[in-house]
């Protein structure tokens, strides 16, 4: 099985997102659209881990949240990856960076690393992947038709981090959250 951290969505930022998905799905035939159960906001995948160290990644996990606050998100920007053609990715992200939340990704980066997790190599963007595209040909329309689009900003507040199980199958990715572990440091003020 494939795992990944990842923050939970309440279902009004999961409406949003489907929104906004059917404003583009008419268009571009060519997308594959993510479904109200795939999308999360993922902050580390962690790739193949044998069944047998499941119990310690609960753990790990655990470890990471117990130092992490509650934090508020606002979604509020669109976009697409990567930032030239073909376009390859649709999502739904934060306009403004979020310290908390980047601190939460490069401790988890950090924290799994000694798992022997890869860091990422890549600067964390934190986004919802709502699309994903397999046809080379979708260049610019996609794109500029993405950024015309008006996305009312949703907020949330995140109070734990998410244990996602990935299985494969022949209908696509089938996602299941195995352990919530509550973010339970104290807010200083």
């Amino acid at each position: 099985m494939r795992y990944s951290l990842a923050l939970e969505l309440e279902p009004q930022i999961k409406e949003a997102v489907l929104g906004f998905q059917n404003q583009l799905r008419e268009d571009f035939k060519e997308a594959s659209w993510l479904t109200a159960e795939q999308l999360f906001l993922t902050i580390k995948f962690l790739g193949f881990v044998p069944p047998k160290r499941r119990r310690q990644l609960k753990r790990e996990t655990q470890g990471v949240a117990a130092r992490v606050a509650p934090l508020e998100l606002c979604f509020d920007s669109v976009g697409c990856f990567p930032d030239t053609d073909p376009v390859r990715t649709i999502w739904v992200g934060l306009s403004l960076s979020n310290r908390m939340l980047t601190r939460l990704q490069r401790d988890c980066d950090e924290h799994f690393s000694l798992f022997g997790v890869p860091r990422d190599e890549k600067e964390f963007v934190p986004h919802i992947p709502c699309g994903r595209v397999s046809d080379k040909s979708a260049k610019g329309n996609l794109r500029k038709r993405v950024h015309g689009i008006k996305f009312t900003p949703v907020t949330q507040v995140m109070d734990q981090l998410c244990l996602v199980q990935a299985e494969l199958t022949n209908d696509g990715p089938r996602y299941e959250i195995i352990y919530r572990a509550p973010f339970s440091a104290k807010v200083l003020s």
